[in-house]
């Protein structure tokens, strides 16, 4: 049987240890959305897929489907957010807790073309922006309200509609989500508790 092969980026949500020397990863990708993918052998000294494979990074990846599942065959790292936010260190635990809430929001796999186009443009915004204390805590409300809106967490609200379909980023329009912050968190937190996190 001949399978496909899937060529994408992707961000690395997160990995862990699988088998013997092996590696599973969750890889949020553009083409084919957010998939566990197996990296056989990638913990090997010799293997061509080991150190490209790092939570909290983007890339780009080869995917196969096989009778047991995704397996990566290709794996080359553009940017490790330890080193994008080396000076930023705020910025680079506020993208861990995203990525852990995300993970936590998709369960299994999910093709969602919005979720990454989102993670990509908060991601380059916020390489790009120079984020002042209560900026930082706005913008990773945002990101969360929008990723729960995309997910069909959150239901339509007159306030924060404007918010939630964000669909460009500047600091004008943290500033101008700061009056409904308050009541954003509350329906955030409300809406995450339904969902049975």
């Amino acid at each position: 049987m001949v399978h496909h092969l899937y060529h994408t980026t992707g961000f690395v949500l997160g990995n862990y240890s699988f088998g013997e020397g092996s590696v599973r990863c969750v890889i949020l990708t553009s083409e084919i959305g957010m998939v566990s993918a197996l990296a056989q052998g990638a913990r090997k000294t010799r293997s061509k897929l080991k150190g490209s494979l790092q939570p909290l990074s983007f890339g780009l990846y080869s995917f196969v489907k096989g009778k047991n599942g995704w397996r990566i065959t290709y794996a080359e790292e553009k940017e490790r957010f330890s080193n994008v936010f080396r000076q930023k260190k705020r910025i680079f635990f506020l993208w861990h807790r995203l990525f852990g809430l995300l993970r936590k929001l998709v369960a299994g796999e999910d093709q969602n073309e919005k979720l990454f186009a989102l993670v990509e443009s908060a991601f380059s915004f916020s390489k790009e922006t120079d984020f002042s204390l209560e900026e930082e805590r706005l913008f990773e409300s945002i990101v969360v309200l929008r990723m729960l809106h995309i997910l069909g967490h959150l239901p339509s609200h007159p306030s924060l509609d404007l918010f939630s379909m964000l669909k460009e980023w500047n600091t004008g329009t943290l500033h101008s989500f700061k009056e409904s912050e308050k009541e954003a968190i509350a329906y955030i937190n409300e809406s995450i508790t339904q969902s049975g996190l």
